[in-house]
């Protein structure tokens, strides 16, 4: 670098440089410096300031980045292993023995392996904590049946093998109420039902409505504890002026009187404000 000007002379330059997230600092009270100890293939970006005798430091002088010649082509060790635990509707938690390599791990890919080859799904950075084990918890997965497999990359960019292949299987979500319907009395042409309603979510619930699908042309007539939706297909109610509020897990219970002409199977289909239930 060019010496720095000062109408008393500059006394010492700071220089910084940083890879990614790592950075240190040289000082030296000349112009120039020897960097030591950067590693093959990294990018650095290098900043240095100027103090004079005062202590005043330049603003700045820009940035230099270099990328340091190639001087790893070997990848680094596949992991031995995978395991799956805490298997829920959110994600799975992975464990592999740590990789090892010449140099230095850079990163670690998890793929899904599909009919067609494999797939990245997700990048994790190289894992600082030392240890035998690389445990990570992966997000994100859609329900259903997945097979994932993880390899390692180096920081010069090789690229290890894959790992044996784990299958898991993800979970939907809960549903969203739980309905238990119940015949309290039937007679020829009518019915009477009861029907419970639970709040599965972890939210309040400020205001209801529950549909369902009778299966065999029935119809609702009087109801006690909520309030009967104009329309019949699909059939349903809303909440009563003073049950409008569910909390979390509460339940809520309302009757009604029906009728029916060819049969009187149970409804289908019952819904939460949009949302399906359970029965």
């Amino acid at each position: 670098m060019g010496p720095s000007t000062d109408n008393e002379g500059p006394v010492r330059y700071h220089l910084g440089y940083v890879h990614v997230d790592v950075g240190r600092s040289i000082s030296t009270d000349t112009n120039s410096v020897w960097v030591w100890g950067l590693s093959p293939s990294y990018t650095y970006r290098f900043a240095v300031a100027a103090v004079d005798r005062a202590g005043n430091s330049t603003s700045g002088t820009g940035t230099l980045t270099i990328t340091m010649p190639p001087g790893d082509d070997e990848p680094p060790t596949a992991p031995a292993s995978l395991t799956a635990s805490d298997v829920t509707a959110d994600g799975v938690t992975l464990s592999f023995p740590r990789p090892t390599d010449n140099v230095l791990l850079g990163s670690y890919e998890i793929h899904r392996v599909t009919a067609g080859g494999t797939e990245l799904y997700a990048r994790l950075p190289w894992h600082p904590v030392h240890g035998p084990t690389i445990t990570q918890r992966l997000t994100g997965l859609s329900p259903g049946t997945h097979t994932l497999a993880v390899r390692a990359v180096d920081a010069a960019g090789n690229i290890s093998g894959f790992s044996p292949s784990v299958t898991v299987t993800i979970p939907g979500p809960a549903p969203a109420c739980e309905v238990r319907y119940r015949v309290v009395d039937q007679w020829a042409g009518g019915f009477s039902a009861s029907v419970t309603l639970r709040n599965n979510t972890p939210a309040l619930v400020d205001g209801w409505t529950l549909t369902w699908n009778f299966v065999a042309g029935q119809q609702i007539g009087t109801v006690w504890d909520a309030v009967r939706l104009p329309e019949q297909s699909p059939s349903g109610v809303r909440n009563a002026r003073w049950n409008a509020q569910l909390a979390p897990g509460a339940t809520v219970t309302f009757g009604f009187i029906g009728s029916w002409s060819g049969g009187n199977p149970p409804p289908t289909a019952f819904a939460l404000n949009g949302h399906a239930c359970t029965t």
